[in-house]
């Protein structure tokens, strides 16, 4: 094995300790972090496996809910580990996808689910045709595609590339257009996106054709707004790498550069997680084992709180 040289980091701006002093200082909250995720993890097989006596068949509903929630566990496990790094700063784009699934579940727990569920379920079966109709010879996504690899790197031969997928394209499509045209609420959903598209070359947002024309409305409707304008909205300047201040400043006539490992941030971060986590557990369990809410709210008396109520009550920076 070639052994290859290391840099060194310029501390002021690479500070790689910051992760070894947090899991020194804050080993209850990487503890608590990962009950999260484990307790979410046990969730998913007693969600999709109700009560005897509530029974029914697995559905669409299932099929999202049980899906949203895999996700946020994936979420807060990404949070975990680069706090565990010390990278809070970086852990922005899943703590915002983690609030912006939550408010997603909340909003089709609270009324019109089916439909909801559905309108979420076909956006994304009409996503990967989308990226299946590119890969195809003839269809104008693969024209579109094709014209714009060739403008990124046009000494590479993606025509060949593109060939090697096609096959596995084909039956993308044909499954996903057969799983539509056999469920009839699926197709009149899907009817009802390619109506709201008219003449655009991209759909709209699922719950634009669900009734809700923002996430920030879907958040008022669930009683989310609090968290949506103070973790959602202003972590999007993050992802749109808009927080200028927070990378940059000038103080006292010179340049201040926010050290990549800030670990002015890890309060918040925790404290945005679990807060967004404890709900959106809660109203799972309330629509699927509702004789298990309570039990959860002891835990989290009994277990939890006392790592996460400091939190609540200690300073920003």
């Amino acid at each position: 094995m070639k052994i290859r040289p290391k840099m060194d980091a310029n501390t002021q701006i690479l500070d790689l300790s910051v992760g070894e002093q947090y899991r020194d200082k804050f080993k209850d909250i990487d503890w608590l972090l990962n009950e999260l995720v484990v307790y979410g993890a046990d969730l998913i097989p007693r969600l999709a496996t109700e009560p005897k006596q509530r029974r029914r068949p697995f559905d669409v509903v299932d099929l999202v809910l049980i899906g949203l929630l895999r996700h946020l566990l994936a979420m807060i496990d990404a949070v975990r580990v680069l706090l565990r790094e010390g990278a809070a700063y970086g852990a922005t784009p899943s703590v915002r996808s983690l609030t912006e699934g939550a408010i997603n579940l909340s909003w089709i727990l609270k009324a019109d689910t089916e439909n909801r569920a559905r309108a979420y379920y076909v956006a994304n079966l009409r996503l990967r045709r989308h990226a299946a109709l590119r890969t195809i010879p003839g269809t104008p996504e693969y024209n579109e595609l094709l014209a714009s690899l060739n403008a990124i790197a046009p000494e590479e031969d993606h025509v060949a590339t593109l060939s090697r997928i096609e096959d596995a394209a084909r039956g993308e499509l044909k499954q996903i257009n057969s799983k539509i045209a056999q469920v009839a609420d699926l197709a009149a959903m899907d009817a009802a996106f390619k109506k709201a598209r008219k003449s655009a070359t991209f759909d709209p947002n699922w719950h634009k054709v669900a009734g809700a024309r923002s996430i920030r409305e879907m958040a008022i409707e669930v009683g989310r707004l609090d968290e949506y304008e103070n973790y959602y909205s202003p972590s999007s300047r993050t992802i749109h790498g808009a927080s200028q201040d927070a990378n940059v400043r000038i103080i006292d006539g010179g340049v201040a550069v926010t050290n990549i490992r800030d670990p002015s941030q890890i309060v918040q971060t925790v404290r945005m997680t679990v807060t967004v986590t404890r709900r959106a557990y809660r109203e799972l369990l309330g629509h699927y084992r509702p004789e298990e809410v309570d039990r959860f709210t002891q835990k989290y008396k009994d277990e939890w709180r006392e790592v996460f109520l400091p939190l609540l009550n200690a300073p920003l920076e």
